[in-house]
């Protein structure tokens, strides 16, 4: 793929990932602000973050909804070419965390009191501002990916997809186990004041 090309597909893969995540926010906002329980935002909140990895999983893309829009299924292309047979360990990193935040939703939803309005006692701005941080953190990892994807060669790419990988695993393990302390110490501490 020409240089020219490629950097002009880079610049609608971020206006398009953007567009994703806006529709996202749209959701978990409908969802919060319409006084919905700690249950149905975090069962909502766990299924935009599986998304991603069904597409990955199942049809061995790792951005399905990104797919929809005009040229990404050849930027797609070219970036399993580039990859060769690192592209599963490159892509399995993001899989991998956004199940473990996944679980770490579902977990949330079941351990928090049912009959309580998410948003109670939260400012609404607090909502916001994690937006606009989850949207900065979400566009630099994108711009990242980018510049990284296009101006290294597979041998470091293929190295740092498995260093990546090890993180992936590492950190997923720990956050489980940490989850699976915070269940059990909850449920603990529940049946204390019952």
């Amino acid at each position: 793929m020409e240089q020219t090309k490629w950097k002009e597909l880079r610049k609608k893969q971020l206006i398009y990932t953007n567009l994703i995540f806006f529709l996202y926010a749209i959701i978990a906002y409908s969802v919060i602000f319409t006084g919905a329980t700690g249950l149905i935002v975090y069962l909502v909140l766990a299924g935009i973050f599986l998304i991603s990895p069904i597409g990955f999983f199942l049809f061995r893309t790792p951005g399905p909804l990104l797919l929809l829009f005009p040229g990404m299924k050849e930027l797609l292309i070219y970036e399993k070419e580039k990859l060769k047979d690192a592209w599963f360990s490159y892509y399995f990193t993001n899989a991998i965390l956004q199940v473990a935040a996944t679980i770490f939703f579902i977990v949330q939803a079941f351990i928090r009191n049912p009959k309580l309005a998410f948003i109670e006692g939260i400012p609404p701005w607090i909502i916001f501002a994690i937006s606009v941080i989850l949207l900065w953190i979400g566009n630099g990892n994108q711009l990242f990916h980018a510049k990284r994807m296009d101006a290294k060669t597979y041998e470091q790419l293929k190295s740092y997809a498995d260093d990546r990988r090890t993180f992936a695993m590492v950190f997923a393990i720990v956050a489980l186990v940490m989850t699976g302390i915070a269940i059990l110490a909850v449920s603990i501490m529940s049946r204390k004041f019952i």
